[in-house]
């Protein structure tokens, strides 16, 4: 389970793939998405204050629910 608490962060690079398989996972910090893969096999929330960047692959199976910011750059994303 994720609980990335505000100033926490969570970085994807290009060769990385990152794999959360409880439910209840939560973003209050950064996700960064830097070429790399983040897969939730449950749920995830990026709770107020929470901030997902950049450019990848992000996967939430059991659903994304924002209250804070998703912000992504240009070129292939996957959510």
């Amino acid at each position: 389970m994720l609980n990335n608490v505000a100033g926490g962060e969570v970085q994807a690079a290009s060769s990385d793939s990152l794999v959360f398989t409880a439910a209840g996972n939560t973003n209050t910090g950064d996700i960064n998405l830097t070429g790399g893969s983040v897969r939730f096999d449950q749920d995830l929330t990026n709770a107020s204050g929470g901030v997902i960047t950049g450019r990848g692959n992000l996967t939430a199976n059991g659903g994304l629910t924002n209250q804070g910011n998703i912000g992504l750059s240009g070129g292939f994303t996957d959510i």
